[in-house]
């Protein structure tokens, strides 16, 4: 939404839509955790090379007790249209959905992630910026200032960023 103001065009600062062509969502992360004490985050998917946004923001800020960046990740079963037909198809047959699920399974879904991972790494010939910041995000996750998880009970296409801030006024902010 815009307004005019004595001829001036002025955009609302309350909501935008990041389309990532015009308006970038990556760029106002690291903006905004620059200004916060964390983010929390639940994506679908985890791209390891562009973790070198968040990286020297992260870096930045000391170990302790509490994760500078704790990251869900929920796209790690091994076909997720495969999962939404079986869950449609349970849906019309009248049966409860399938919430649960076994050590087992969810020990599968993490190796299939663990997998996908692995060919992220190997997909073409990787930077000098993608070795550094592959070893800052291992040295980050080894000293607690990063925290990633895996949700293996279902797929999980989350698109939510959580910054906590020091502020009375605004303590939270939050990208969905």
């Amino acid at each position: 939404p815009s307004s005019r103001r004595s001829g001036k065009r002025q955009r609302s600062a309350v909501t935008r839509i990041f389309d990532n062509i015009e308006l970038t969502l990556g760029n106002h992360l690291v903006e905004t955790l620059t200004e916060s004490e964390r983010i929390d985050a639940a994506v679908g998917y985890f791209n390891i090379r562009g973790w070198n946004l968040f990286s020297e923001v992260v870096e930045q800020r000391g170990a302790g007790n509490t994760p500078v960046a704790r990251v869900l990740i929920g796209m790690v079963h091994g076909d997720p249209e495969e999962q939404v037909f079986e869950d449609l198809q349970r849906t019309l047959e009248g049966q409860a959905p399938v919430d649960e699920i076994d050590r087992k399974v969810a020990q599968a879904r993490q190796q299939q992630a663990k997998l996908k991972f692995r060919q992220q790494l190997m997909r073409g010939a990787p930077t000098l910026q993608d070795q550094e910041t592959i070893r800052q995000l291992r040295a980050q996750l080894s000293d607690g200032r990063v925290a990633i998880r895996l949700f293996t009970r279902r797929p999980l296409h989350g698109k939510t960023y959580i910054c906590h801030r020091d502020d009375k006024i605004t303590p939270i902010v939050a990208y969905v």
